[in-house]
């Protein structure tokens, strides 16, 4: 069964200029933590949605006797006289309570004969009689008023946060256009942003109240190359850890499901494959392979997947993922074993380190993705595609085969021209459609295809000729179909414009 999963993105745009202390609209600032008084009753569970779905906030945690005392200014005035408090307990003793935000609990004003569970797992405050501010246990499905809490945050000063979300000195911009994990980290930096990382159980609570769309799944800007270890791509460190689901890649998306409890839950991806049209590492020479141990250098690695398969038990029968022939090899002895697996590990521990090995492809290993080298363009800052020292643009907007043409020249570039497997796999990654897309290619009256940029025709991957002499590329979704077609030259279809990098 194919599950076609729905994948927006969240950048965290900059951290917010400092000026005071302040609370998002709806919350009031009481010792430094913002509040919200709910006076409408509720049960508990459906009190903490609440909280969650407004800010990404929690119930009230009362960490200290300022905090105790600092809620009955938000009561003062009104007929509240109990409410829920994010505490839940399990047993008879404060050790068996925690908060909302799930730290332990140290301060507590618990009333003689409490925590107790057999009146409830629940905590609520109560507003009246001596002394008030006094907690005690009860059911959680009764009916009660609550105070919404999330941490404080500065004031958009600047104005650039204004249509975005402002939450604990940090703005965040929700996309929701469907991208790959590669197209969605470039489109935050297009706003001087990174996909979002994420360093506590509350930020990721708050995420989650971005979307309430339904059944979904978002990219978040972290890659986890082992099952134990995430790297954020902004470079923060990794404090906090929710991935509950590895996959066979390594881009991290966070998922949404009102219909469970696993809403804000971790998943890495297969899709990790749209990270620049990459492939899986390959080792040509004796210098490729001792390399790959500097990258593996301190990540407690021991085996990962290289591009390479052999259907027989030869190396004659190997062949790498750019689709060469295998002349270097590093084998442990007896491989490979098509036997065993057709799939070729790397060991880069103990007696075996920088040796080869024969697995069936279903088993799950980290990776090391390869893309071509590129020159950085220093003339000129309109390329957000780089490839082996040329610029792509796509472009979204349907046209002739005619009119993309000429709105390539208008960019001073040219319909594009695809001149190995490798650049052929790459352009998959720039539309997540399923559908057709113009290259730069023309059917001749003798039968050979022309580029229009004119360079030489020293690669092919047409597959289907149909009523027409314009080529195009057939794309689906979250795949690396990447076969031409011709086609009437009056369709209209996305295109990609090509020329080579001002360097």
């Amino acid at each position: 069964m194919i599950h076609l999963i729905l994948l927006f993105l969240v950048c965290t745009n900059f951290s917010l200029v400092y000026s005071s202390t302040s609370c998002v609209t709806g919350y009031t600032l009481v010792n430094q933590k913002c509040w919200m008084l709910v006076s409408q009753s509720a049960d508990e569970p459906t009190a903490d949605e609440y909280c969650r779905l407004n800010g990404g906030g929690v119930i009230a945690t009362l960490k200290n006797a300022i905090d105790n005392r600092g809620l009955l200014t938000i009561l003062n005035g009104t007929s509240v006289s109990r409410l829920w408090i994010g505490m839940i307990c399990t047993g008879l003793s404060p050790s068996t309570c925690r908060w909302a935000d799930t730290t332990t609990v140290q301060y507590t004003s618990f009333s003689s004969g409490f925590p107790n569970d057999r009146f409830g797992q629940c905590v609520y405050y109560s507003a009246d009689g001596y002394p008030a501010g006094q907690w005690a246990s009860g059911p959680c499905e009764e009916q009660l008023p609550f105070v919404c809490e999330l941490p404080t945050t500065s004031p958009d000063v600047t104005g650039d946060c204004l249509d975005y979300a402002n939450y604990n000195n940090y703005c965040y911009m929700k996309e929701e256009d469907v991208q790959s994990f590669s197209w969605a980290q470039k489109d935050c930096a297009r706003h001087g942003a990174n996909l979002v990382s994420i360093h506590s159980y509350l930020e990721n609570r708050f995420i989650t109240s971005l979307f309430q769309e339904g059944k979904m799944d978002l990219w978040i800007g972290a890659l986890a190359p082992g099952s134990a270890l995430i790297v954020w791509t902004d470079g923060t460190p990794n404090n906090y850890y929710n991935l509950k689901n590895s996959g066979n890649g390594s881009c991290v998306s966070m998922g949404f499901d009102p219909n469970t409890n696993s809403t804000g839950d971790w998943s890495s991806d297969e899709r990790c494959r749209e990270n620049g049209g990459g492939i899986l590492v390959t080792m040509k020479n004796a210098i490729d392979n001792r390399a790959l141990l500097t990258v593996l250098n301190g990540t407690g690695i021991h085996r990962l997947w290289m591009g390479m398969t052999c259907r027989e038990s030869s190396v004659s029968w190997c062949q790498w993922a750019d689709k060469t022939d295998v002349q270097y090899n590093s084998f442990s002895s007896g491989y490979p074993n098509s036997q065993v697996g057709k799939c070729v590990y790397y060991n880069s521990y103990g007696d075996l380190t920088g040796q080869w090995t024969s697995e069936p492809c279903e088993e799950k290993l980290p990776f090391v993705c390869e893309i071509l080298s590129s020159t950085p363009e220093i003339v000129g800052s309109d390329c957000y595609s780089q490839y082996n020292n040329f610029c792509y643009t796509r472009v979204r907007d349907k046209l002739s085969f005619k009119a993309a043409q000429q709105n390539c020249v208008l960019k001073n570039s040219s319909l594009i021209s695809i001149h190995s497997y490798l650049e052929n796999r790459y352009i998959t990654t720039l539309f997540n459609i399923d559908g057709s897309v113009w290259l730069g290619g023309q059917i001749t009256p003798y039968d050979t295809l022309e580029w229009t940029d004119m360079t030489p025709y020293d690669y092919s991957n047409l597959k289907h000729v149909g009523n027409g002499t314009c080529v195009s590329i057939g794309l689906v979704k979250y795949t690396n179909a990447m076969d031409w077609s011709t086609g009437n030259c009056e369709s209209t279809y996305p295109s990609i414009c090509k020329r080579p990098l001002t360097i």
